[in-house]
């Protein structure tokens, strides 16, 4: 699940999508 952030660290847009996603899995 972290294989966005492996791809591109710094890429804000991808980080939202990101921390959006596990949000919702969280719940």
């Amino acid at each position: 699940s972290e294989f966005a952030l492996r791809l591109e660290p710094e890429n804000q847009e991808l980080r939202k999508q990101y921390a959006e996603a596990r949000a919702l899995y969280d719940k």
